[in-house]
């Protein structure tokens, strides 16, 4: 029996946790409107007119977050039939191009890298951030409100600004587990560090070499989801089909040397473990 891919059991398990908490938090905000009155939160923008124009936003947020989770769910689980039934041999879903197998394609230990460019992605969240935060308190001074030489305007101001840079943090940090990967591929086996999970697999213990789209990417025309998995074990790894700029992907060497050092890594695997490549898409 071939191990069943565990980001598909983590999703799951994160989908009912989330759906549990958004049901939370909709009784809790219901309960502080029953007794907080109408006026619980002004609207930020004078063209608002309903006091309570936030509520809905948020319940189709949490509905979207919702069905966003179900889709990605739904895909690994299409993804993990094709996987079982690939294992147990339906020729289908052979690859129509196949990997040579060559042992000596690459020399062995190897490493490959891709991670984010950090000066890119601070910029991408903090330019936007600083861009709204002056406005902002610009235009407030200009008014010349009482609030602008208050204690408490410059108090909320350190607030903001310390908040702003936690989001920075947080959403770097996310980012960057998400993309940043590495291979590792000596003689005894391969290892990767994938979307913030290590895992290392044996050649000998190796049953499936699949490739497949990945969510949002079904046909895999940007990115390919390939994996190395056994009886206990899923090993991933993505191969990039192009220079990603939205993700501002930083590679070790230029793209296409990348491109021909993942080729090799493909008949490498072909040769120590005895596999076809399988195409799940």
């Amino acid at each position: 029996m071939l191990q069943v891919d565990p980001t598909l059991t983590k999703l799951a398990q994160a989908r009912k946790r989330s759906l549990a908490t958004a049901l939370l938090t909709l009784a809790l905000l219901s309960a502080l409107l029953l007794f907080s009155g109408k006026k619980f939160f002004r609207p930020v923008f004078p063209f608002i007119s309903a006091d309570l124009w936030w509520f809905p936003a948020l319940i189709v947020l949490f509905f979207l977050a919702i069905q966003l989770a179900a889709a990605q769910e739904g895909f690994l689980r299409r993804t993990e039939s094709r996987r079982q039934a690939a294992f147990l041999g339906e020729k289908r879903f052979l690859a129509a191009e196949q990997p040579e197998a060559n042992a000596n394609a690459m020399k062995l230990p190897a490493t490959f890298r891709v991670h984010l460019n950090n000066q890119l992605l601070i910029g991408a969240f903090a330019v936007p951030m600083a861009v709204t935060f002056v406005i902002r308190y610009l235009s407030i001074w200009l008014a010349r409100t009482p609030d602008s030489t208050s204690i408490s305007f410059w108090l909320f101001s350190g607030i903001f600004v310390l908040a702003l840079l936690l989001i920075l943090l947080t959403g770097y940090w996310l980012f960057s587990t998400e993309v940043t990967q590495i291979i590792e591929v000596t003689d005894e086996g391969l290892r990767t560090r994938y979307k913030g999970q290590e895992n290392s697999i044996r050649w000998a213990d190796a049953r499936l070499f699949a490739c497949y789209g990945a969510f949002g990417d079904a046909h895999g025309r940007g990115v390919q989801t390939y994996e190395l998995s056994g009886s206990e074990i899923v090993v991933k790894w993505a191969q990039y089909q192009r220079k990603n700029r939205m993700w501002f992907l930083e590679m070790d060497g230029e793209f296409e040397d990348y491109r021909r050092r993942m080729s090799a890594l493909n008949e490498v695997i072909a040769a120590r473990t005895d596999l076809q490549l399988c195409d799940l898409r």
